[in-house]
């Protein structure tokens, strides 16, 4: 047995190294007798040795000494396999059902177990071979098509095309030879006539090269169709008359896709694992959120029960792959297996990174999903994240219906909600609820869409969702110096209207004061004025509705009217509070006509806006604005009088650019005040009633108060943006603080979170000076799942000594990973592209022991040790001459 094997690459260097030889030797035998002559045996001839043997091996380094060696199995490198462990993994999509691709399954099915080896082995005679037959054309025949092309730009560019055509012949021949061998092994297999008669006219059709070249892939992937549908019906009969075949099918149509990967692993004779020579190294991991290992060989035995479980939410086949191998760290690969069924959710697809993969090293990816899914799953839930006491809240579900009529579905998707009774509709794609909250709290919402029949999972067919049900109501005061029609019918949309206190006051002529005390008043969430003039409140009133705007972060609709014209208020003292700088400019602007001709509608850039949207659905939304009734009269301020940080929400449609403003919005101070420059809102009624009217008054309401706060004590306001969120997102958490008047408010809040009554984390609330003072806010950093408690008091150096607290729950969400079940077998070609390797359909799993093979037997066979170059010189010759010179100082020699 030869081991290895000994070559020379500079042997034309031989009479040199000779030379250096024989000197090395002439030198030595001069020199050292007289100097070792003193010593006795055996140092008298080691010290000799040492030096020649040194300075011979640097003569003979001149030849360029190469020790050649076949590369054991252990060294060819290891077998990588990975495991897409994604919830989209764990559904079982091949279930014999009575749905119209059953023969296909079938057949998929059939072809599996006969790959794995779990069928007799005469059982399918001949179906193998003809699949393999089709695949090796498949792949010649893109050979033959790129030679062609080849062929074509050597003629385009100038150059001659013999080398080009030279091997488009052999392509040729190659291909009509392994189309005569797949016609005989349809025909020794019993195949269809149809089968035969397609695989012979691509070798007929070969002369005419115009016609047969552009079509030549066409027609193969059609015999492929064909050889396809045609032993599927065979393997259906075969199914159906043979017990054996029926019962190894009908166990795995019940695994999942992770399983049946497993299967293909592990499961009979044919698998993988098994086929695989026992020396080869193998390395097992799994991809979700991370990489962990999977142990393919436990004791020298292969485990048969799946080790990992499909439970990610995340789909990160790339950054997986990429974690998975960096992990080997200098480990030789021999080829990479990933078992996946291609979807990404949370990361992106496309390619592994160059230089992650030796040259040569392939990726082959097992496609596990069956090519038709049927599946319904709930895809999208509009709905708001907090509502008030007794409030109907507007629910939009969107269904995603995958290899079913999505207008034929059966059954009826159902809403449930604490304290309301069960919501009922026919499942639709797209439906509307509308359920009433009547409990305060962190209250669950349950959406149920209806199971079809042979639903690929019913996992994605509910979601929960949260919604913050709060009993403390916005206190308003609504103020009219002349209560027309406009100011009636938006008091009685805001009195009918859930999350609203509403006190309305009108104001007589001659009256002096609202009768209200300046407590009072400081004691609301918002003031609108409508048409008040500047007398109707007294001094101590005025000063109240300033200090609720600037300093308790209250909020002020100013509605201007008719009746009262325009005042500038520099008397009350808030002439500052309106959105414009001189005002003696504004001026009503009336249309003298029979029909209204003005027009409100959403300022450009905020068409879409929450604060303005007549409809949840903004499309609808937009066409309700166009639709609205016109009005005669609005005041019109010019833009270039606006007050600085003045923002507009609507305009007039027909005025010229810049549009005239009709809603005007700016901070001042802690709080907000909005300026709505027309008093004729009334008129959008006309043929649908309050629908536009009231829905514009509340959305202006929330919009000026702002998103409601979770909890409150009077003096401090908590709340935060989302009460369930998922591992690994922060959290943002906000509060206010109402002081007394002249009191200052806290430079920060003190942060706890608490999970059953233990601290967690704690850290601060820091004010938030672009809200203005008295906000303040914090991100916390992502928890690990389970539920807690955000408690925020005022810290120890400060007078104010409130505290609150929020519920707060981290639960993981698998809605987007199960939201479309669909494989995605293009995301498994982007990433093995340029590796050598291929996409696989499960059902040929049993093509992948002989992929590897010929991977391996395309990778180099030979290991070779560059001795003259190699560490191993540097240290045999670095040994012999320290080993030398210690002995002479050992011995005193020079």
């Amino acid at each position: 047995m030869i081991l290895a094997a000994l070559s020379f690459r500079a042997a034309e260097l031989w009479l040199v190294s000779i030379l250096s030889l024989a000197a090395v030797g002439l030198g030595v035998a001069w020199l050292y007798p007289s100097q070792v002559r003193p010593l006795r045996w055996p140092w008298n001839w080691m010290l000799p040795t040492l030096r020649v043997s040194g300075l011979a091996a640097l003569g003979v380094s001149l030849l360029k000494p190469v020790l050649t060696r076949t590369r054991t199995i252990e060294e060819q490198g290891a077998v990588v396999i990975a495991l897409d462990r994604s919830m989209s993994m764990g559904v079982g999509d091949r279930r014999l059902g009575s749905e119209p691709d059953r023969t296909q399954i079938i057949g998929q099915l059939v072809a599996m177990a006969d790959g794995l080896g779990k069928l007799p082995s005469d059982v399918r005679a001949g179906a193998a071979g003809i699949a393999g037959q089709i695949t090796r054309l498949q792949g010649l025949a893109s050979e033959v098509v790129r030679a062609w092309n080849e062929v074509d730009f050597a003629r385009l560019s100038g150059r001659e095309p013999q080398d080009a055509q030279l091997r488009l012949e052999q392509s040729i021949g190659e291909f009509l030879n392994a189309a005569k061998a797949a016609e005989d092994a349809a025909q020794a297999a019993g195949a269809r006539p149809q089968v035969v008669q397609q695989l012979r006219q691509l070798r007929q059709r070969a002369d005419d090269r115009a016609r047969w070249l552009p079509s030549l892939r066409e027609s193969v992937g059609r015999a492929a169709a064909l050889i396809v549908e045609s032993q599927a019906a065979a393997d259906e009969q075969l199914y159906r008359a043979n017990e054996q075949v029926k019962w190894v099918c009908d166990s795995l149509s019940l695994m999942s896709r992770l399983g049946l990967a497993w299967e293909s692993l592990t499961g009979g004779r044919g698998a993988l694992l098994n086929r695989l020579d026992e020396k080869v190294p193998l390395v097992g991991f799994s991809i979700g959120e991370t990489v962990n290992p999977v142990p393919l060989r436990v004791g020298g035995r292969i485990p048969r029960d799946v080790p990992v479980e499909a439970d990610a939410a995340v789909s990160d086949l790339v950054g997986g792959l990429r974690r998975g191998i960096q992990g080997l760290g200098r480990q030789p690969i021999q080829a990479v297996v990933l078992f996946s069924d291609g979807r990404i959710v949370g990361a992106e697809g496309g390619s592994l990174p160059a230089g992650l993969l030796p040259a040569g090293v392939p990726v082959f990816a097992v496609y596990t999903a069956s090519p038709r899914v049927r599946d319904l799953a709930i895809t999208r839930v509009e709905m708001p994240r907090s509502a008030f006491v007794g409030q109907t809240i507007g629910v939009r579900v969107n269904l995603a219906a995958v290899g079913l009529d999505a207008n034929a579905l059966a059954g009826e998707a159902v809403l449930s909600a604490a304290g309301a009774a069960p919501l009922e509709q026919r499942a639709r794609p797209v439906m509307e609820f509308r359920v009433t909250l009547n409990r305060p709290g962190l209250q669950r919402i349950v959406i149920d869409a209806p199971a079809q029949r042979d639903e690929a999972s019913l996992a994605n067919n509910r979601v929960e969702r949260w919604v913050k049900v709060l009993s403390q109501r916005h206190k308003v005061l609504a103020v009219a110096g002349s209560p027309g029609w406009d100011f009636r019918y938006a008091c009685a949309a805001l009195s009918r209207t859930s999350f609203v206190e509403l006190r309305s006051v009108d104001v007589r002529r001659g009256q002096v004061g609202l009768g209200l005390r300046p407590e009072q008043i400081l004691d609301q969430d918002l003031v609108l004025l409508y048409d008040v003039p500047e007398d109707a409140l007294g001094s101590e009133q005025w000063s109240a509705v300033r200090d609720l705007v600037e300093r308790r972060g209250g909020s002020l609709i100013w509605v201007p009217g008719v009746t009262h014209l325009v005042q500038n208020y520099e008397k009350a003292g808030v002439a500052d509070l309106l959105p414009y700088r001189n005002p003696t400019r504004p001026v009503w602007r009336v249309w003298p006509g029979e029909s209204p001709y003005y027009h409100a509608v959403p300022a450009p850039g905020v068409a879409d806006a929450v604060a303005l949207r007549l409809d949840d659905d903004p499309a609808v939304s937009r066409r309700r604005w166009d639709e609205l009734p016109g009005f005669y009269r609005y005041l019109f301020m010019p833009p270039a009088e606006l007050r600085a940080g003045a923002g507009v929400l609507l305009v007039e449609r027909d005025s010229p650019a810049p549009q005239a403003p009709l809603l005007i919005e700016r901070q001042v101070g802690r709080g907000k005040v909005l300026f709505l420059a027309i008093a004729e809102t009334w008129r959008w009624r006309e043929k649908v009633g309050d629908r536009d009217q009231a829905r514009f008054w509340g959305q202006l309401l929330r919009h000026a108060v702002g998103e409601p706060f979770a909890a409150s004590n009077g003096t401090l306001s908590l709340d935060v943006d989302e009460v369930v969120v998922n591992p690994g997102q922060k959290v943002r958490l906000r509060a206010r603080v109402v002081s007394a008047l002249g009191e200052a408010t806290p430079p920060q809040l003190a942060l706890s979170v608490l999970s059953r009554g233990r601290t967690v984390r704690s850290g601060t609330l820091e004010p938030v000076e672009s809200e203005g003072a008295g906000r303040y806010a914090a991100v916390i950093d992502p928890l690990p799942v389970g539920e807690y408690e955000l408690h925020v008091t005022g810290t120890d150096e400060d007078a104010w000594t409130g505290e609150q607290s929020v519920p707060l729950r981290v639960e993981r969400s698998y809605e987007a990973e199960m939201a479309n079940l669909s494989g995605d077998p293009d995301t498994l070609n982007r990433l093995v592209e340029g590796t050598g390797g291929k996409v696989i359909p499960l059902e040929q799993v049993g093509l992948l022991p002989d992929l590897l093979a010929g991977a391996r037997l395309r990778q180099p066979q030979i290991s070779e040790v560059h001795l003259w170059s190699s560490w191993h010189l540097f240290v045999f010759v670095v040994g012999c001459l320290s080993a030398e010179w210690a002995l002479r100082k050992r011995f005193g020699m020079a």
